[in-house]
């Protein structure tokens, strides 16, 4: 993957863990969205998925290992997929392991809910700009 995030920048840091395929190599930093059963995850790849958490370590292929520890709550730092001031609710976009500000044209959708990652703490100028989030709902 590319673009990871850098998970536990800022605390009181929250975690979960959530179930993977054994066969998926995850980077520590991979946007994890839920996917089919309970606590299931699989790498954020789409804008209408909803968030789970980032890795917070790596997770090689067929290691044997079905679990990942993901941080949900606390200061990341990911990248942004455009144009973000800071205090903005940013969800997933449509490029993995980015986020993007919620539209600001209209109401809030269901899909923008599931998708939200968290708030932004600092302004992004263009795509690739990596910025400080507080990760959860603020609500």
């Amino acid at each position: 993957m590319a673009n990871e995030a850098r998970p536990e920048v800022e605390g009181p840091i929250t975690r979960r863990t959530v179930t993977v395929a054994d066969g998926t190599a995850l980077a520590k930093g991979t946007l994890m969205v839920f996917e089919g059963g309970t606590r299931t995850a699989v790498a954020h790849a789409s804008v209408t998925q909803r968030f789970a958490g980032i890795t917070v370590r790596e997770k090689e292929a067929s290691d044997g290992y079905v679990e990942v520890p993901v941080q949900t709550g606390g200061v990341a730092e990911i990248e942004a997929a455009g144009q973000i001031h800071a205090g903005d609710w940013v969800v997933l976009s449509a490029t993995a392991n980015q986020v993007r500000r919620i539209n600001i044209n209209g109401a809030l959708s269901y899909q923008e809910l599931n998708a939200l990652v968290g708030v932004a703490l600092q302004n992004a100028a263009a795509a690739a700009d990596k910025i400080d989030v507080s990760l959860g709902r603020p609500f």
